[in-house]
Parts: structure tokens; C-alpha cells; sequence
């Protein structure tokens, strides 16, 4: 997901379209600070102001995959309530 709707940014968002291992969420202002930091992952970032310059912002957030759901929905959806398991007991 490259820019959401509440102004956050994947950092980084690969040029190249693939995800990254590890990302974060950043506004703007920190993806700019960032790259005026030299971080070590803005030289593989399409928000690089260079990349921009160039190419544009990107366009589309790349589709969410199953690896990357979150966990605390896909640990609701296998493990059962634990209320019904302790109501069963009784």
C-alpha cells in the first residue's frame, strides 16, 4: 500500500513493485525527513524525490496479499471466543 487514505506511506515503496520484508507507516513529513537523513531504504523508494522527479508519485497501492493481513484478524477468525469455551465447560 503506498499512500492510504489517512496520508500514511509504506516506507518504503519499492520502485520496483515488490514488497519490502519490513515496512513502516509514515505521514509525509517523516518520509522527507527521512530521506533527509540519508535513511539506508529511500535510495529503493518510489516517495524518493528523485524517483518523483523523474517518474511521478506512484500510482496505485500494490494489493494486500494473505501473508500480509493482520494477525489479530486471522487469529480471531481460527481461535473460538473464549467465553463459549468456558460456557461449554460448565
Amino acid at each position: 500500500m503506498s499512500e492510504a487514505c489517512d496520508g500514511q506511506r509504506q516506507c518504503p515503496t519499492r520502485t520496483d513493485g515488490r514488497l519490502a520484508l519490513f515496512t513502516h507507516r509514515v505521514t509525509a513529513s517523516e518520509c522527507q525527513s527521512r530521506q533527509r537523513g540519508m535513511f539506508h531504504r529511500c535510495f529503493s523508494c518510489a516517495y524518493n524525490n528523485s524517483w518523483v522527479a523523474r517518474h511521478g508519485l506512484p500510482a496505485a497501492p500494490p494489493a494486500l496479499t494473505s501473508a500480509q493481513a493482520p494477525a489479530s484478524a486471522s487469529a480471531a477468525a481460527v481461535a473460538p471466543p473464549a467465553a463459549s469455551a468456558v460456557g461449554a465447560a460448565r
